[in-house]
């Protein structure tokens, strides 16, 4: 006797999709489309594997007024799943909080939607064996406290299964949302936990499994590599795991060494290369390009590079669409030495290692009332990115000669 569900977390439906600009209507739209076309994947798999019910861990949609578009899509894609009796247990994450806006669209009685507190739902299975479901939605979209002494294990249920949306305690890759420590779910003795909110996969703990399945698709340029879902089987002293993929998307971060480049030639066919390593067979690829290594050539702006690797790319199916492009070369220069001279290089680098943040010069881009929700706060970590951009960037202006590219 057996159970078998799909963990599945972080679907961010209808998610607006940055470093897009500048291509084609039909790649926008497959980019913007990818969120449902992951979700249609999973559905897809949930009906030929025939398993019990689904459990979707918070963040079903990606902002708090949620959409009529998104939640309209949303019903007509969990609608089959009522004809194969497989049901649906969800959680509303810090991004579509109870307290937000609602359309009033209800997706059916197969679907389970928690409240505001932790409880308990009883899920009978055809062998007549029971699941007690466990978990809660977010209210509003803070819930700074550890919720899990609200968690009450009830007797009775053949298997334990519970779902929550938070962080582990001192993981800083996400805003800290209901924070847990691995001790607090396991003295709650449950068969599994379900979590949600972080969108890289993880593994927590394989005894009972406590899991982070990720997004069903990649986000932004920092999710990269291949997103899906787990189907699990729960037996009795017994746990089966599979990931299975379901992101058409695939957002990669590529290195290219322009060591020993001389000319924006050499610059494009080294470029080419690497975005052809990429490609995929069936998948497309939104790729960042960072230039690596020392070199006494680069372009000023990256518009031009840009422009060049972008060619047709929008009329295939594998595309690979280079959003953007980073610098992090090496100049062939004495920083310290230039650093410590009276010219008005000096002067540059002197200031930029006295400033310690950029908050202050990003102010008005992050306070805009349209651009703000579309921006992650800047962490320690991506401010220093920018301020050693920013000054190889203006060293490279300042110095560099015989550029055609000036």
């Amino acid at each position: 006797m057996s159970v078998t569900f799909i963990h599945a977390a972080d679907l961010h439906l209808d998610r607006p999709f940055l470093g897009i600009d500048g291509c084609g209507e039909t790649m926008k739209k497959r980019v913007r489309e990818s969120t449902f076309s992951a979700f249609s994947r999973l559905i897809q798999t949930a009906i030929a594997r025939k398993v019990d019910f689904i459990l979707l861990a918070g963040d079903i949609f990606d902002g708090e007024t949620r959409g009529l578009r998104a939640e309209t899509q949303f019903k007509a894609l969990i609608r089959p799943l009522a004809d194969y009796d497989i049901a649906v247990y969800m959680l509303h994450g810090n991004h579509d909080p109870l307290d937000r806006h609602w359309s009033g669209l209800t997706y059916g009685e197969h679907v389970q939607i928690f409240g505001p507190s932790p409880e308990r739902k009883t899920h009978r299975l055809k062998n007549g064996q029971t699941v007690n479901i466990y978990g809660f939605s977010y209210g509003s979209r803070h819930i700074p406290d550890n919720m899990i002494a609200l968690y009450k294990k009830e007797p009775g249920a053949d298997y334990h299964i519970a779902m929550l949306h938070g962080s582990l305690k001192g993981n800083s890759d996400h805003d800290v949302y209901a924070p847990f420590t691995l001790s607090d779910l396991l003295a709650k003795d449950m068969d599994y936990w379900a979590l949600g909110h972080i969108h890289k996969r993880a593994v927590l703990n394989d005894n009972p499994p406590i899991i982070y399945p990720g997004s069903l698709q990649g986000l932004s340029a920092k999710e990269t590599g291949e997103k899906g879902f787990y189907i699990v089987t729960l037996h009795h002293g017994h746990t089966k795991t599979e990931f299975i993929k379901t992101s058409g998307i695939i957002w990669e971060t590529a290195e290219l060494d322009v060591t020993g480049v001389e000319t924006f030639d050499e610059l494009v066919k080294r470029a080419e290369q690497k975005k052809e390593e990429h490609r995929k067979k069936q998948d497309a690829v939104l790729l960042r390009l960072v230039l690596t290594g020392e070199a006494s050539f680069i372009p000023q702006t990256d518009s031009d590079l840009l422009e060049v690797l972008r060619v047709l790319e929008d009329e295939r199916e594998n595309f690979v669409w280079v959003t953007e492009i980073r610098q992090a070369v090496s100049l062939p220069l004495d920083r310290s030495k230039l650093a410590s001279s009276s010219h008005f290089i000096g002067d540059i680098i002197r200031l930029i290692d006295q400033k310690q943040t950029v908050v202050e010069d990003v102010a008005m881009l992050y306070g805009h009332h349209r651009a703000k929700k579309y921006l992650t706060p800047l962490t320690d970590v991506d401010q220093r990115q920018l301020l050693e951009e920013a000054e190889k960037l203006i060293l490279m202006g300042l110095t560099q000669q015989n550029s055609p590219h000036r």
